[in-house]
C-alpha cells in the first residue's frame, strides 16, 4: 500500500453550511502526534480525518486503479487539496496504479500534483465544475463574462502521446510538471500561462531554437546565454508565452509581428535592451513601437521590412528620413541625429537618458516636448541648420532637463520658443547676434547669474528670465521689464542688475507689475536712452525701492540697492529714517548677529537705535557685535553704562 504522510499534506476539506472552506493546518515536526479518525469511502481507499474534517493522510491499496472524489452524504460541497509540489515530493507519495479518477457531483476543488498521480489518463466528472477528458480541467463561472476554462493537470504523459488543449483558456501553477508529450495539439485557445506552469516540465528539456522553447503556439522557455533570440511569430501564431520568462534578461529579441509585440507589453515592465522587429506582414501600427519605446530597459529598436518607418542607429524615422518618429526611452549617451533629417516629433526623446544630441544641418523644426525632462542631458550641439528652437505657444522643447547647465546658441538660431528651457539646470548662457525673438518663460526657474542679449533682439518675452542676477545690453527694449518679472520673488531674486551701454541700475522685479511696469519703463527710457540723465529721472532710478509692495520689503530693497551703489542718495536717506524700524524688525524676526552687523557695517543708522543693538547684542551673548555697536557709541559721543564695557 501507499501511504502520503509527514511534510506532504493530502487534505479533504469539507465546507460547512455557509459554504467556508476548514483550511488544511499541516503538521509540524516538534509537535505532539495528532489523533486521526478513518474514513472509508471506498473499497481499499482510507482517508484520515483530523478533529477538523481535514484529510492529512490517504492510504491506497496496490491494485486501485480508479480514486473516486467524493465524501461523506453530509457534506454538500467537497474540496480535495493534497497541495503537493514538486520541490517537496515524496516517494511514498506517489500512487502508480491509479488510471481513472472519478469526480462526484459535490466536489468543487481539486488540488493535486501530476507526480502524485502520474498515470491517470481518464478523467470522469459528474461534477458541473469539471470537464471530461484525458486531462484535469476545471470551469470558472463568470459573473458577466463567459466561462473559462483552466488546466490543473496534464498528468505524466509520455513524449508521444497527444496533450489536447482544446478549450483551454489558461494553463495553471504546475499543471505541465512531469508532463513529457512533445504532441501538443488545439493550444489556439490559450491566451494565459499562469507562474510555475512548465515548472518540471518535459518541454523545457527539448533544445533551443534560436534561443526559444516552443510548447504547441506558446513560449515557454528562453535561452538566456543566446545574443539574438528570434521568436518565430513568421512561423506560428504566437498569442501567450510563460509568465516565468524575464523578458529583460536577453540582450536582444527578434520579433516578427504586432500580436506578439501586445503579448510582450502585456506580459512584462522591463525589456531587453536591443529589439529587432522583422514585419513580414502589412498589419504593422506604430502605436505598438512606441509603446516598446517607453518601456524600461530598451535602448534599440531596429525595423525591417516596415512599410512606413525606418531605423537609424536604434531610433526611428519615417521611410524618407525626414522626421524622427521614435526614440527608446532607456536610450543613453551620445545621439547624432542623422543628416538630411528636417524634424522631431513630439516627445520623441521625453524622459530619455541621453546625455548629448547633435543635430544636422538639414535640421529644421523640433516639437512639443521633445526632450523634456532628460535628466541626464549635459551638452547640445545645435549644428549650424536649425533656426528656430519651439514655437511661441507652450512648447517646453528641453524643460525638466535639470543636468543641462550650459549653453550656446549658434547665429542661425532667431527663435527660441516658450518655455523651451524652462525648469532646467542652466548656469551659464551665450545669446550670439542673430537671435531675435525668446518666447516667454524660455528661460524661467533657472540659475543663470548673468546673460547677455545680442543687439539683433527685438522680442523678450515676460518672465522669460524672471531669476536672472544680472541682464547686459548695448540697447534697452521694454521687453526687459517683461523678461524679469517674477510674481513672488524672494531672497537675492528680488532684484536684477541691469546694464545698458555701460551705464548700470538695480531693478526690483516687483517694479515690473502690470500696475507699475509702463512709469517704470518710462523711468528706464529716460535713464538709458540719454547719456546725460537729470536729476529728476536720477531721482525716479534711485528710488526704484517704493515699488516695494510692503514697509518690509521696500526697506530690504533700499539696503540691497545701497548695498550695490553707495551713491544713491535717496536709497540712503530712506534707510536711515527708517534704521529704527528695520532693527526692530530684525530682533522681531531674530535675525542672526552677523545679519544685524552687516546692516550696521553699511553705515546708515540713526545714533538713537544703538542703545537697542546694545541690548540685543547682550541679550545674545555676541562680543564681535556689542564690540562693535559700543566703538559706534563712543565714536556718537554717546553715554555708554559702564556695566556695558564689563559685558564685552
Amino acid at each position: 500500500m501507499n501511504v502520503g504522510s509527514g511534510r506532504i499534506s493530502a487534505a479533504f476539506c469539507v465546507h460547512n453550511k455557509s459554504g467556508i472552506l476548514l483550511i488544511n493546518k499541516t503538521k509540524k515536526k516538534g509537535k505532539k502526534m495528532k489523533k486521526y479518525k478513518e474514513v472509508i469511502l471506498q473499497d481499499g481507499v482510507t482517508l484520515y480525518f483530523d478533529d477538523n474534517n481535514c484529510c492529512e493522510k490517504i492510504k491506497i491499496e496496490k491494485d486501485i486503479d480508479t480514486l473516486i472524489l467524493s465524501g461523506p452524504d453530509s457534506a454538500k460541497e467537497l474540496s480535495y487539496d493534497f497541495n503537493l509540489l514538486p520541490d517537496n515530493f515524496e516517494k511514498d507519495a506517489v500512487f502508480n496504479s491509479i488510471t481513472t479518477l472519478e469526480i462526484k457531483e459535490n466536489v468543487v476543488g481539486v488540488n493535486i500534483s501530476n507526480l502524485m498521480f502520474p498515470n491517470i489518463r481518464k478523467v470522469i466528472s459528474k461534477s458541473k465544475h469539471f470537464q471530461n477528458g484525458d486531462v484535469l480541467k476545471k470551469i470558472f463561472k463568470r459573473k458577466k463574462d463567459e466561462d473559462y476554462v483552466m488546466l490543473l493537470n496534464s498528468f505524466c504523459k509520455k513524449k508521444d502521446e497527444v496533450l489536447d488543449l482544446t478549450g483551454v483558456d489558461t494553463i495553471g501553477p504546475y499543471a505541465l510538471s512531469g508532463c513529457e508529450s512533445e504532441n501538443i495539439v488545439n493550444s489556439n485557445d490559450v491566451s494565459f500561462c499562469e507562474y510555475n506552469a512548465f515548472t518540471n516540465a518535459g518541454a523545457l528539456k527539448k533544445p533551443y531554437k534560436n534561443g526559444v522553447i516552443m510548447f504547441g503556439n506558446i513560449i515557454a522557455d528562453f535561452d538566456y546565454d543566446c545574443h539574438d533570440i528570434v521568436i518565430p511569430d513568421d512561423k506560428i501564431d504566437i498569442r501567450v508565452c510563460s509568465s516565468d520568462i524575464e523578458w529583460g534578461k536577453p540582450a536582444k529579441i527578434t520579433v516578427h509581428s504586432d500580436s506578439v509585440i501586445r503579448m510582450i507589453l502585456a506580459t512584462s515592465f522591463l525589456l531587453p535592451e536591443k529589439i529587432n522587429i522583422e514585419y513580414t506582414n502589412d498589419n504593422v501600427h506604430l502605436c505598438e513601437i512606441e509603446m516598446i519605446a517607453r518601456s524600461q530597459g530598451v535602448q534599440y529598436i531596429n525595423l525591417q521590412n516596415h512599410p512606413t518607418c525606418k531605423s537609424i542607429d536604434g531610433i526611428i524615422y519615417s521611410d524618407d528620413g525626414k522626421n524622427v518618429l521614435v526614440c527608446p526611452r532607456g536610450r543613453e549617451g551620445k545621439v547624432v541625429i542623422a543628416e538630411g533629417t528636417e524634424s522631431i516629433s513630439e516627445n520623441v526623446f521625453m524622459h530619455s537618458a541621453i546625455s548629448e544630441v547633435v543635430f544636422p544641418t538639414t535640421m529644421k523644426k523640433i516639437g512639443k516636448r521633445a526632450f523634456y525632462g532628460c535628466e541626464n542631458l549635459i551638452n547640445i550641439d545645435f549644428g549650424i541648420g536649425i533656426t528656430e528652437i519651439g514655437d511661441m505657444k507652450n512648447t517646453q522643447v528641453f524643460s525638466f532637463c535639470s543636468n543641462l547647465k550650459s549653453i550656446c546658441f549658434p547665429r542661425q538660431v532667431k527663435t527660441i520658443g516658450a518655455h523651451a528651457f524652462s525648469n532646467c539646470g542652466i548656469e551659464t548662457l551665450e545669446l550670439n547676434e542673430g537671435l531675435e525673438v525668446v518666447g516667454k518663460n524660455a528661460f524661467s526657474e533657472c540659475t543663470i547669474n548673468h546673460v547677455s542679449f545680442p543687439e539683433s533682439i527685438r522680442y523678450i518675452g515676460a518672465s522669460s528670465f524672471d531669476t536672472v542676477q544680472e541682464i547686459t545690453a548695448k540697447k534697452y527694449i521694454s521687453d526687459i521689464l517683461f523678461a524679469i518679472k517674477w510674481i513672488w520673488p524672494a531672497g537675492d531674486d528680488k532684484v536684477c542688475g541691469l546694464t545698458i551701454n555701460n551705464k548700470r541700475i538695480l531693478v526690483p522685479r516687483t517694479a515690473c507689475s502690470e500696475e507699475n511696469i509702463s512709469s517704470v519703463n518710462d523711468i528706464l527710457n529716460e535713464y538709458f536712452l540719454n547719456e546725460e540723465s537729470s536729476e529728476s529721472v536720477m531721482e525716479d532710478v534711485q528710488t526704484l525701492f517704493v515699488y516695494g509692495r510692503t514697509m518690509n520689503e521696500r526697506e530690504d530693497l533700499a539696503v540691497t540697492m545701497y548695498i550695490d551703489d553707495k551713491s544713491n542718495a535717496q536709497a540712503y536717506e530712506y534707510i536711515y529714517r527708517h534704521s529704527s524700524f528695520i532693527i526692530k524688525r530684525y530682533i522681531k524676526e531674530e535675525r542672526t548677529t552677523n545679519e544685524i552687523l552687516d546692516f550696521m557695517r553699511i553705515g546708515v543708522i540713526r545714533n538713537d537705535v544703538l542703545p537697542q543693538v546694545l541690548e540685543y547684542a547682550q541679550e545674545k551673548k555676541s562680543p564681535e557685535l556689542i564690540s562693535y555697536t559700543l566703538q559706534k557709541m563712543r565714536e556718537s559721543n554717546l553715554t555708554i553704562n559702564t556695566e556695558d564695557n564689563l559685558k564685552i
